[in-house]
């Protein structure tokens, strides 16, 4: 269970990385896994197995979150490409229009 609880965490790291106006650091935070992640990866070598153990399900997440949610960006920019124009570069429309 604390591995797929791992993976789905990972997948929201994925998620935030790859989404505009989300960061993964902070999801890390909301987590509670930021010192431990930190941890882990600085220490890498210093204790292999349960390093390992802790990174592994986030990486597959991770992996998977930026995977899907890349799909799902490129597949929404190029089917609704003129709604997302405009949720994403609202203020660029409108800085640039004559109804301010």
């Amino acid at each position: 269970m604390n591995f797929i609880l791992s993976c789905i965490k990972g997948i929201a790291i994925g998620a935030g990385a790859i989404l505009p106006g989300i960061s993964s650091g902070v999801l890390c935070v909301i987590f509670g896994i930021y010192e431990k992640l930190l941890d882990s990866v600085l220490n890498f070598f210093k204790d292999v197995k349960n390093n390992m153990k802790f990174l592994l399900p986030i990486l597959i997440g991770t992996s998977i979150g930026i995977i899907v949610f890349g799909n799902l960006l490129r597949f929404l920019f190029n089917n609704f490409t003129t709604r997302n124009n405009v949720l994403f570069y609202r203020n660029n429309y409108r800085r640039n229009s004559n109804f301010n």
